[in-house]
């Protein structure tokens, strides 16, 4: 066989297969499919699938895989795995003069499964409800430290420390 021939088997079989590809993903784009189950197989079970309750790495790994969070890591190796960059935040926070308050603007694009704009009362009701004592979060900043978190914007956190954080 010679090497022009092999070539053009090469192609036809590369096209081939790009055919089928496109093929089977073309045939995927139906109706999304709404609820169903989702089954997990571990060597124990998550503790919470609520994110202000879950304390062990099993709920964590689902908690990053299902929730915005302000800040993520991206998915990339070290070091760059390793540097939290704003995930829902359009940057890091910025400090005020006296070192008390900090204001996170958001990105406008994010959005929950139903449509609705994420803005800054959501992560404000998600802090003060961590903060909630009869809720007893493994989350919740320490008594010495006092906290308040409130809105400025429908895409403006804002958090306020009343007296210096011992943790």
């Amino acid at each position: 066989m010679t090497h022009r021939a092999s070539m053009w088997i090469v192609a036809v079989a590369l096209g081939a297969g790009l055919l089928t590809f496109a093929a089977v993903g073309l045939a995927g784009r139906g109706e999304q499919k709404k609820g169903g189950t989702l089954r997990i197989s571990r060597g124990r079970d998550i503790d919470f699938i609520d994110p202000a309750l879950a304390y062990n790495i099993d709920s964590w790994m689902l908690e990053f895989a299902t929730c915005a969070k302000l800040y993520n890591y991206p998915d990339k190796p070290a070091p760059q795995g390793a540097i939290a960059i704003p995930e829902v935040a359009t940057g890091f926070p910025k400090v005020s003069a006296h070192g008390k308050t900090q204001t996170i603007q958001l990105k406008r694009t994010f959005r929950f499964n139903n449509g609705q704009p994420v803005t800054a009362a959501n992560f404000v009701a998600a802090f003060n409800r961590d903060a909630n004592p009869k809720l007893n979060s493994p989350h919740r900043r320490s008594p010495a430290s006092e906290h308040s978190v409130a809105t400025r914007s429908r895409y403006g956190p804002r958090d306020r420390c009343s007296t210096s954080s011992t943790d």
